[in-house]
């Protein structure tokens, strides 16, 4: 298996389905185990802005009984804007969140239940955020389209740019199934070099 193949995860029985518009079942199971982390990391990401939100909220009204806050005193309603946008703020980011990953649960159920993927070709080219680094997060622009890919794939890929290639991705997800190197004359190479 090629440094290709090994990145993205696909053997050559996934790259011929591929070709034909398909994903294979060990794709979709992928899929689905790929984005368990993603999900799981944002998860506790909405959940601890939720809790950040409810406690500060807490903290504001125990205040209120504490120190005798009443609405003639000033009390909670004397209360600055920025204490209120500081107390709203995680529930608004963490409304924002879970929505995004409601959206990318119905992605990737569409493309489960679908087991289709789409296909582009084109010359490559690959983006960091951060200059050079080898950050967590890069971009592999194919065809109008980008790609979120990570270190590893960026490493394999890399010795061919200039080139070519063909991403066979899951629509709805836009995750990547399998890619080959596109030979001479339109043929592709498979995802060999030679």
């Amino acid at each position: 298996m090629n440094q290709i193949q090994a990145a993205f995860r696909f053997t050559d029985s996934d790259l011929a389905a591929n070709r034909q518009g398909w994903a294979t079942e060990q794709q979709v199971r992928r899929l689905a185990q790929g984005s368990g982390c993603g999900f799981a990391i944002a998860g506790a990401t909405a959940a601890g802005m939720f809790l950040f939100a409810f406690v500060a909220g807490l903290a504001v009204v125990a205040g209120a009984f504490v120190f005798g806050w009443s609405a003639g005193s000033g009390g909670i309603s004397a209360m600055r804007p920025s204490s209120a946008i500081g107390i709203l703020a995680p529930f608004v980011l963490g409304l924002s969140l879970l929505g995004f990953l409601l959206l990318l649960a119905v992605r990737i159920r569409r493309d489960r239940s679908e087991r289709r993927v789409a296909r582009c070709s084109g010359p490559f080219r690959i983006e960091s955020r951060f200059l050079e680094t080898d950050s967590l997060s890069k971009t592999l622009h194919v065809d109008g389209r980008r790609f979120k890919i990570n270190p590893f794939q960026s490493r394999a890929l890399r010795p061919y740019q200039g080139r070519r290639i063909t991403v066979y991705y899951f629509p709805h997800a836009r995750e990547i199934a399998s890619i080959e190197l596109v030979g001479h004359h339109g043929e592709c190479a498979g995802g060999r070099t030679g």
